[in-house]
């Protein structure tokens, strides 16, 4: 079963974004983000990693806590929490 918020979106939906964003910041392909690594993996900086929240809160249209990147530390994590438990 695929699980949706009221804001439509799924959790493939969530992690393709999250992974295009992170992409963009690393000037790498989105496919090169494995949505089951780890964030820090990737090297994010905090500024980074509040900028990419913010930016997540304005897309899904709901407030989210700006460490929201440190508290779930995967985009899968942060997908399944924002679909199933969020």
């Amino acid at each position: 079963m695929v699980e949706t918020r009221k804001n439509g979106l799924t959790a493939a939906e969530i992690q393709d974004w999250l992974a295009s964003k992170v992409a963009g910041m690393l000037q790498v392909s989105p496919e090169e983000i494995d949505v089951r690594e780890d964030l820090d993996f990737y090297g994010l900086e905090s500024v980074e990693a509040i900028t990419l929240s913010g930016e997540l809160s304005e897309w899904i249209g709901r407030d989210l806590s700006p460490t929201i990147i440190r508290e779930y530390p995967t985009i899968a994590d942060i997908a399944g929490y924002l679909t199933e438990g969020g």
